[in-house]
């Protein structure tokens, strides 16, 4: 699925190299350590864990509980103005939780994974372009696909059984940044910080979208991509 989505970015990437030709173009590729929100998946986790303490009568606790982690980025972009700069992107973020206990007859875990394709715009301002470095601040409006997929596994002695849960949402967002450049002939390295703020989206069953993951109050637990992402990226500049 990754792989068709990265297909189409990079068709689009190709189309935008098309539509801007004769103008400066810039191809980077980058990694951010990102931090994530996740507050109601945070508490659905916690939430789900009591209940099955209660019900199982052993002590579950959480294990991870949706830690920072490494983003990827691709972008393409062009020179509108002399100092205006806008383009398209794609990043990849993902992130996870577990909780569980463990005993010599058995062992129950559940675990969470959640991932994001998210496909944007970006306009940024250079604010001190030179030969060899640049400061630069902008803006990524970014349309979010999450997916999250729920485990749920219960083993006694030898015999085990499980349940697999998908579920989706689909939100907008916005993420301010500001970033220094290095500048060598045509090679770039860029190092950004930015914050992504995300509406939040529900989540809802991947083949019934009126099916949603629900607190136990029966009110709707979403998605939160929100939190600052630092990284770097390195590309490359064409100065038709």
């Amino acid at each position: 699925m990754i792989i068709n989505k990265v297909s189409i970015f990079v068709a689009l990437l190709l189309a935008n190299g098309i539509v801007t030709y004769g103008q400066d173009i810039s191809i980077r590729i980058g990694t951010f350590y990102s931090s994530y929100g996740m507050s109601e998946l945070k508490n659905v986790q916690k939430e789900i864990a009591d209940y099955n303490s209660s019900s199982l009568n052993v002590p579950i606790s959480k294990i991870k509980s949706f830690p920072s982690y490494f983003s990827f980025e691709l972008q393409t972009g062009t020179t509108i103005f002399k100092n205006v700069n806008v383009g398209i992107l794609f990043n990849y973020s993902s992130t996870g939780a577990r909780s569980g206990y463990i005993d010599y007859s058995g062992e129950y875990k559940t675990d969470y994974w959640i991932e994001a394709e998210t496909y944007g715009i970006f306009l940024e301002i250079n604010l001190n372009k030179s030969e060899y470095a640049d400061l630069l601040i902008g803006n990524k409006f970014l349309l979010i696909n999450s997916s999250l997929e729920i485990i749920d596994l219960l083993t006694v002695w030898d015999e085990s059984i499980w349940e697999d849960n998908h579920f989706q949402s689909q939100s907008f967002g916005f993420s301010p940044y500001v970033a220094y450049q290095l500048k060598l002939k045509f090679l770039t390295t860029r190092l950004e910080l930015n914050y992504l703020v995300d509406n939040k989206a529900d989540l809802h069953h991947q083949n019934n979208n009126k099916s949603y993951l629900l607190f136990r109050n029966r009110s709707k637990v979403g998605s939160d991509w929100s939190g600052f992402r630092i990284g770097l990226t390195f590309g490359l500049a064409f100065n038709n």
